[in-house]
This record gives C-alpha cells, structure tokens and sequence, in this order.
C-alpha cells in the first residue's frame, strides 16, 4: 500500500467521472492541517475507492458535492475515520433532490461516526463497523444492513423518508425520529430498546431482538 500524505491546508483528491483508486493510504494528518481527503463534484458517475485507508482527516474523508456527485459510485474494504471521531467521515450531498445510488461495503470506522446522509436519494451500506451515522431529514431510501452500530450510549436516530435498518447488532435504542416517514427496522439485535417519535409516520420496528420494549 501506498500512502499519500497530506501537508498542507486543502482538499487533497477530486475524483473524476470513472475514477477507480486501489491500495492507497490517504493520511490527513487532521491535528495539523485542514482540508478533505477526497471530493466528488456534482456529475462525475460510476467511480471506486477499493481498499484504501482514508484516516485522520480534519474535515471530511470523503465529501459528495452536488446533487448526482458519484452516482453510482462505490466505496469498499476500507479504512474512513476523522480526526475527531465524532464527526462524520463521509458526506453525503445536501441537495440530492433526484436518485443517485451510492454503494458502502465492508467500512471501518475506527470507533467512529461513518456518514451524514445529508438529502441522499438511494444509498445502500452493508458490512460496516461504526459508532454511529446521521440521517438526515431530506434523506430518502438509505438501506443499511448487516452492521455493527455501537453508538456508545448514544441513540441510532433515523429520520428521513423509506429507509430500511435490517440485521444490525445497534448498541443504543433504535428511535424512529421526528421526520421518520415509512421507514422500517426489522430483524435487529439491540442492547437497549425501540423508540417511535411522537412525529414518525408510518413507521415499523418489528422482529428485532431488544432488551426493552418499543415505547413512543
């Protein structure tokens, strides 16, 4: 693997239409520098990061700009964490207002939060180890599946419209957030419980094996 190290203030890589990076360390180096691993402008489909470490950023790991930035894009078998683990690795576009599918296999998060979905439409993440990910309130049709959440004392809030969560082990409560509408948690562990927000609508949590009941 190969490492690319970032010195100085400035996004680092903007990735084009059909892009594909394999085998390459992108170290940010976040306690010293500012700036974005890699950027996705608006209309550049169809690339790859393919085991790739994206560590130590002090802004974004990965950032989608534009409504169809990376459609159709896939990041696999990685390493994505920020300087501060609490801040979101990757971003998703806030203003995603058509269908864009983005893929997410086989991430890890080092402890940390993995995505902020912005106004995604179509996102699909399986595999991934993380404390946590924010949906957000114009987010549509976010599958994730087959994850390790441990939210640390924290909830897993999922807000936006037809979102699925499906065999997940989520070490907080599951709560359907203020904004939730059709989303869908069925066949997840948990060590805490299930909350529905007074606001969600056509919400369901069912099948899942938690410690407490669903409460509202």
């Amino acid at each position: 693997v190969s490492n690319l190290m970032h010195t100085f203030n400035g996004d680092m890589l903007i990735l084009g239409s059909m892009s594909v990076v394999v085998d390459l360390g992108v170290r940010g180096q976040g306690a010293t520098y500012t700036g974005r691993g890699f950027v996705a402008p608006t209309t550049t489909p169809a690339w790859n990061i393919d085991r790739c470490n994206v560590t130590d950023w002090q802004d974004y790991c990965i950032e989608y700009v534009g409504g169809q930035a990376g459609s159709q894009s896939t990041v696999q078998d990685c390493e994505i964490w920020r300087t501060v683990l609490s801040s979101p690795a990757i971003k998703l576009p806030d203003d995603g207002l058509s269908a864009a599918p983005r893929h997410f296999f086989n991430i890890q998060t080092s402890g940390g939060v993995l995505m902020d979905t912005g106004s995604c439409q179509n996102a699909v993440i399986v595999g991934c180890f993380l404390n946590n990910m924010i949906f957000g309130a114009a987010s549509k049709k976010v599958i994730v599946s087959g994850c390790r959440i441990a939210t640390v004392g924290a909830d897993l809030v999922i807000n936006g419209t037809q979102h699925v969560l499906s065999g997940c082990v989520v070490a907080g409560n599951i709560v359907m957030g203020a904004t939730a509408d059709g989303c869908v948690a069925v066949g997840n562990v948990g060590a805490a419980g299930a909350v529905l927000n007074a606001g969600a609508l056509r919400c369901t949590v069912r099948s899942n094996q938690l410690v407490t009941n669903t409460t509202d």
